[in-house]
């Protein structure tokens, strides 16, 4: 299950699989590391969670950088 959830949810998120430390235990999926962008923490628990056999997924992810924003832009 390690190797599923690092190769198709990071590899095909553009994300660095060495960023992130994944820990399989009773089907419960542990992540830790950084991702490159905050909007990417989501997608990666959500694709996580989504693969055969996880039960749970457990995030303790950081970021480089804060692509996301609580406040409207200007002219929206």
């Amino acid at each position: 299950m390690k190797r599923r959830t690092v190769g198709d949810v990071m590899t095909r998120n553009w994300q660095d699989p060495a960023e992130v430390h994944v820990r399989v235990q009773e089907g419960v999926v542990h992540l830790t590391g950084r991702v490159e962008r905050k909007s990417l923490v989501p997608v990666v628990v959500r694709m996580t969670a989504a693969t055969e056999g996880v039960v749970d997924v457990v995030q303790n992810l950081g970021y480089d950088y804060a692509d996301t924003s609580a406040a409207p832009h200007p002219g929206v």
